[in-house]
């Protein structure tokens, strides 16, 4: 945790079962500290210019007050960091890193801003915080603070809060459920949170903080990327199925890349499973019959299902659903499956 905010003196301290957390987002409102976001603004009329040729994604077709989620990967094609990506008003933007390798994203950015001399790019951590607000009924809280036209707010895009144009309320967010991130400063960020709290204990559902292991968990229901879980396997994007993060017909630091990628052979590639029997951990390798196939890369409980659900990187010629395979540890048994594991509440629930 870095800063003085509300989540650091108050809430992280009070964090419930992991249960109760999961009930918050699956069924109520629930509070994420995100400090471990690398916060950057860039500014600049070259900037939309700049975030398109070092990210992989179709920046340059982004339209103002709307952010993108996409990817930054390195000179061999590797995943450098997770992206979100905000276009401002085109001269103004922010990028927002969820894990990875934040120290090699920051020299890289800094290396390829030498082409862009009317760009500057700060680092804003410091100066800003970043939290989220996650469950079908994340949105009620809001309706205080923003007014009704949260409602009406499309996923990727945001409002920015009428007495402080600084503040940026985002439809984002990696659980599958409606989600909102919201970005700061920093000496508004303790009264903003307390504000948004005691709305939502006014409105009757589960409410809670969340920390790490449920966020892990979450988000794997939601096949979003975990970096520090299948990230750790591989980092080529192709193999962890993200090539939707990428345009190809653009000039970009990486585009040699990924042009080798396309021209590849795939070696392995990632798929959900749930476990019908026994218990299993990252790293066991996948058999079918005697053959090992793949190793597993990323493991859950998950309290919807009340089984254990993983992802596995295996070879893709074994990669499909509804296939039983099993791993070293007799007599565990793996059922692949189509992911996202879980069907999400905030999909009958009508935002408003």
């Amino acid at each position: 945790m870095t800063g003085d905010n509300y989540f650091e003196k108050t809430l992280v301290h009070s964090i419930p079962s992991l249960e109760r957390q999961y009930q918050a987002v699956r069924e109520g409102i629930a509070f994420n500290d995100l400090s471990d976001v690398r916060l950057y603004e860039v500014t600049g009329d070259e900037t939309i210019d700049y975030l398109d040729f070092v990210l992989t994604g179709p920046v340059g077709r982004l339209r103002e007050e709307n952010l993108l989620h996409t990817l930054c990967i390195d000179l061999e094609g590797n995943i450098i960091s997770d992206i979100y990506v905000v276009n401002v008003d085109g001269e103004r933007g922010f990028l927002m890193a969820d894990g990875g390798d934040l120290e090699t994203l920051d020299q890289f950015l800094k290396t390829h801003l030498a082409n862009f001399e009317e760009v500057k790019l700060s680092e804003i951590n410091s100066s800003y915080s970043l939290f989220s607000l996650d469950g079908p009924y994340s949105t009620i809280p809001f309706e205080t603070v923003c007014g009704p036209e949260i409602l009406g707010l499309r996923y990727m895009s945001f409002l920015t809060l009428e007495k402080d144009e600084n503040t940026f309320v985002l439809r984002a967010g990696k659980t599958g459920e409606y989600g909102f991130w919201v970005l700061t400063p920093r000496e508004n960020s303790q009264s903003l949170t307390e504000k948004l709290w005691h709305e939502a204990e006014k409105s009757g559902h589960p409410i809670a903080s969340y920390g790490e292991q449920t966020k892990e968990l979450v988000r794997m229901e939601n096949n979003f990327l975990n970096i520090e879980a299948e990230g750790r396997f591989t980092r080529n994007p192709l193999e962890l199925g993200l090539f939707w993060a990428f345009q190809i017909d653009k000039e970009m630091v990486a585009e040699e890349a990924v042009e080798n990628m396309l021209n590849s052979k795939i070696e392995k590639s990632l798929v959900g499973f749930i476990v019908e029997s026994g218990e299993v951990q990252e790293g066991d390798r996948v058999f079918y019959k005697e053959n090992e196939i793949g190793v597993i890369v990323a493991i859950q409980h998950s309290f919807s299902l009340d089984k254990q659900i993983g992802k596995a990187l295996l070879n893709p010629e074994y990669n499909y659903t509804g296939m039983i395979y099993k791993t070293a540890r007799e007599p565990v048994l793996l059922k692949t499956v189509s992911m996202p594991f879980v069907f999400n509440k905030s999909l009958t629930v009508k935002n408003s």
